[in-house]
């Protein structure tokens, strides 16, 4: 029988060479983000019942692609002064909470150990105001792109705008460093004072708009921006239904972290699509937790409403409404299949990395490519301090040679992270 033999070709496809190809035309407001007009694929098959399984997977997985970029904010261009002044105070806030956490987990600290980590911030203290002083924005500016890059803000390096950015987040590291030496001698007063006033502040503050006000603003936004479906409209707007009828229609700014946890644990344990089925369809969401044997939604179903409660609280935050997105960080763990891990890599994978140009003849863009691979190579307790947040620096990391070794290698003499200095006494060496 001829492979080919179907009347009519399934959809997405075209026929080339008696092979299947898939065909995809992106919407225009997708296209400009990926930069193409629209997606080809060879289907690698003859035969019209495979190419169609095949093009309709991929156009599954396509459509939900553009689902989920559409869920993405704009990006921005521009920093208003309350937008920077924002996202400083978020940075401040988690690097200080992230500090205390770390804390909780440390074991006694030697006084010996203490008196490091004084002089070394210290050390870090006066550098930091070097720089500031000097206009010296080199070293900051990687944290000012990391920070940019997390809530999708896009600056010119030259505007003034990021030089404000620079400067401010430059102000913020020093206050961090203040902060971390008064916790390190036991001085909480400044921050226990703060905190009363904060509250006290928060008691006073005029109530935001209810959020059944403010969602009709966010949705016409990126209707208008193009951004969104009527499908994606509807799918968004079912979700911001349901929070308004498990946490309740309040002033934006009055939830708070125990209502988004209670949220997440009753959309734990409701089902999914409940509108759709007809034993649940008119129940409140009381009856329909009492009942047995309700088939509660999948994790990566609870994450998917969280992901889109959250664009709105973040939209929220950058238009001035609240002061953090209290949902942000609030996703359930989703698990892995086993094939979804990425393995470890084999002896001959480690061969072919290290005998790269970048390693026969130093031939890099960034320093970084260089290092950043030995560093995972070499097994310390050091390395560990890599993945904690984006306030971490490692002091006196150089290429050295030694007497001993005379061979090249890298070595630590402290490193700075959100709990404070880690002096790692006399330097380790690892050789290249």
């Amino acid at each position: 029988m001829n492979p080919n033999s179907a009347s009519s070709k399934p959809r997405y496809t075209f026929q080339r060479n008696s092979l299947y190809y898939f065909r995809y035309t992106l919407p225009p407001d997708i296209s400009k983000v990926v930069g193409k007009r629209g997606l080809r694929y060879s289907l690698k098959t003859g035969y019209i019942k495979h190419a169609e399984r095949k093009a309709r997977r991929l156009a599954g997985t396509v459509e939900e692609f553009i689902s989920e970029i559409r869920q993405e904010p704009p990006i921005l261009m521009k920093l208003s002064e309350a937008q920077i002044q924002s996202l400083l105070d978020q940075y401040l806030r988690k690097t200080l909470n992230e500090d205390e956490e770390r804390r909780l987990s440390a074991s006694r600290i030697d006084p010996d150990d203490l008196d490091d980590e004084l002089e070394v911030i210290s050390f870090l203290q006066s550098d930091l105001r070097e720089e500031l002083a000097l206009n010296d924005y080199q070293s900051i500016g990687l944290s000012v792109d990391d920070l940019l890059k997390k809530h999708k803000v896009k600056l010119d390096k030259k505007s003034k705008n990021y030089k404000i950015l620079c400067r401010e987040l430059l102000k913020v590291h020093i206050k961090i460093l203040d902060a971390v030496e008064k916790r390190s001698v036991g001085d909480y007063s400044e921050e226990l004072s703060s905190s009363a006033d904060g509250k006290s502040s928060k008691t006073k503050q005029k109530d935001q708009p209810k959020i059944s006000k403010v969602i009709p603003k966010f949705v016409s936004e990126f209707i208008k921006a193009g951004r969104w479906t009527e499908k994606t409209k509807s799918e968004n707007e079912a979700v911001f239904e349901l929070f308004m009828e498990i946490s309740g229609d309040l002033p934006i700014n009055q939830y708070d972290h125990q209502a988004i946890r209670q949220y997440k644990e009753t959309l734990g344990r409701l089902p999914a699509n409940r509108n759709k089925i007809k034993e649940y369809r008119d129940k409140t969401i009381d009856e329909i937790l009492a009942l047995p044997d309700v088939k509660s939604m999948a994790v990566n179903s609870v994450n998917k409403n969280i992901r889109r409660l959250g664009q709105l609280f973040k939209w929220a935050v950058q238009n001035g409404y609240l002061e953090r997105n209290i949902v942000e960080g609030m996703s359930l763990p989703e698990t892995k299949r086993q094939d979804q891990y990425r393995e470890v890599f084999s002896k001959e994978d480690l061969n072919k990395l290290f005998s790269s140009p970048i390693y026969k003849k130093k031939d890099y863009l960034h320093s970084y490519y260089y290092w950043l691979p030995l560093l995972g190579l070499y097994p310390s307790p050091f390395f560990n301090f890599l993945d904690i947040f984006p306030f971490c620096l490692i002091l006196s990391f150089h290429e050295l040679k030694t007497r001993v070794h005379a061979a090249w290698g890298f070595g630590f003499r402290a490193i700075i992270s959100g709990m404070g200095i880690i002096p790692t006494g006399n330097l380790s060496f690892h050789p290249v």
